[in-house]
């Protein structure tokens, strides 16, 4: 049998261990990462109309632009070098009315996540995508 003191020592380190333990399994899921590399950028867009949406994301530094069509109801993930863009997103409501974009520039922060929704007031549906 231990002694008192080294008992009592013994009984605050295993609880401190398991505390410590179930502090771990209590944190909140991180989602996996796109990004690999630190010099990357993650950008998650999310449709929430019945439109399909183009988005061309061009560099600032003059490289090609990605371009990413996104479906109704859809969220779509693209990986980019970090840096600024020029972002144009249009929306192609359907066959009688033409498409209307929208540019604006943004900066991409590498190593960081980024998440944009989709709207317009055009849509007479309520469903909203989760």
């Amino acid at each position: 049998m231990l002694p008192r003191p080294a008992a009592a020592a013994c009984i605050r380190v295993a609880c401190l261990l398991a505390t410590v333990g179930f502090a771990g399994c209590a944190g909140t899921p991180e989602a996996p990462r796109l990004a690999k590399a630190r010099t990357e950028a993650e950008i998650a867009v999310t449709n929430l109309t019945p439109y399909p949406w183009r988005i061309a994301l061009r560099p600032a530094a003059g490289m090609e632009p990605k371009l990413v069509q996104v479906q109704p109801r859809e969220t779509f993930a693209v990986v980019l070098a970090g840096g600024d863009y020029q972002v144009e997103q249009t929306l192609i409501a359907g066959e009688r009315e033409a498409p209307t974009s929208r540019n604006f520039t943004a900066r991409f922060e590498a190593g960081e996540r980024y998440r944009w929704s989709l709207a317009t007031l055009l849509s007479a549906d309520d469903t909203v995508a989760p």
